[in-house]
């Protein structure tokens, strides 16, 4: 072989060798999995997570809180009830705190008012309901609402284990004009609470939304049960239906009552009571 084709073929080599090595270098900066850059690369299934790529499990990414079942009703008493419906998708994060703002509409969809700074909270996987009653400070020709939730502060929880705060006792009204309700709340757990959140929606028999109400009991001891009563300034239909939901906020450690001299921890610790009474 002349001593130029040698030459030639040692250039090109060369050239390979050093594309390659270019080649690689992208590839292993842009496309290997580092697990500790904060970014998603190579064979990684989440941001540095893969039990491929980096041998850890990724954690579910926490999806949004879904609001269903929106409803303003306006009373015999001139006011509006508010009633909405949320549901936690995820399965180990709750909000202990959902910071949302209620709008009011017109018939045309356009916002007329805002109440702005309400708040509720959620456990894992939970739907509950929440509740606004005598809504006096709107405008008079609101006929929707809607809700837009600004802000949430999710707590990861596992290890859920049931806590049952039960309606024990049928609904009851007071005199002729229905104006009332009233029932018991058990408390089915080993812990004592400081308040529980009774929230109270009444529908018609066509299952339309026409009052709402809420209270709270204020200690509520392991094994006991309180009366709960609650009324309104209008009579109520003879064939109306109560959903009653109780909960608690386990999120939030001075709601638990100390024992034996020790504040004991339980907010992975929750099952909210639901009910349904007939008048």
């Amino acid at each position: 072989m002349e001593a130029r084709t040698q030459k030639r073929i040692v250039i090109g080599a060369a050239y390979l060798i050093v594309i390659g090595a270019i080649a690689f270098s992208v590839y292993w900066l842009n496309y290997r999995p580092t697990c500790s850059d904060g970014i998603m690369n190579g064979k990684e299934e989440g941001v540095d997570c893969g039990t491929l790529a980096c041998a850890k499990v990724c954690p579910n990414p926490v999806q949004s809180l879904e609001v269903e079942s929106i409803v303003l009703a306006r009373t015999s008493a001139g006011d509006f009830d508010f009633a909405f419906q949320v549901y936690n998708p995820n399965s180990d994060h709750g909000a202990s705190l959902a910071v949302y703002d209620l709008v009011f509409k017109d018939r045309n969809d356009q916002e007329l008012a805002r109440k702005k700074g309400n708040s509720f909270y959620i456990l894992p996987g939970q739907t509950k309901y929440v509740v606004i009653p005598a809504i006096r400070n709107k405008p008079e020709l609101a006929i929707l609402a809607s809700v837009e939730i600004t802000s949430v502060e999710w707590r990861k929880e596992t290890n859920v284990v049931p806590i049952n705060l039960i309606n024990t006792k049928d609904a009851l009204t007071i005199g002729p004009a229905q104006t009332t309700f009233e029932t018991t709340i058990f408390n089915d757990s080993d812990f004592d609470f400081d308040n529980v959140d009774v929230a109270i929606i009444v529908f018609d028999d066509s299952d339309r939304v026409i009052t709402t109400n809420t209270t709270n009991i204020r200690t509520l001891l392991s094994q006991t049960e309180r009366y709960v009563k609650v009324s309104w300034p209008f009579t109520l239909p003879q064939d109306a239906r109560v959903f009653v939901e109780v909960s608690t906020n386990v999120f939030e450690n001075s709601n638990f009552l100390q024992r034996s001299g020790a504040q004991e921890e339980f907010q992975q610790y929750f099952q909210e009571g639901k009910s349904i009474f007939n008048f």
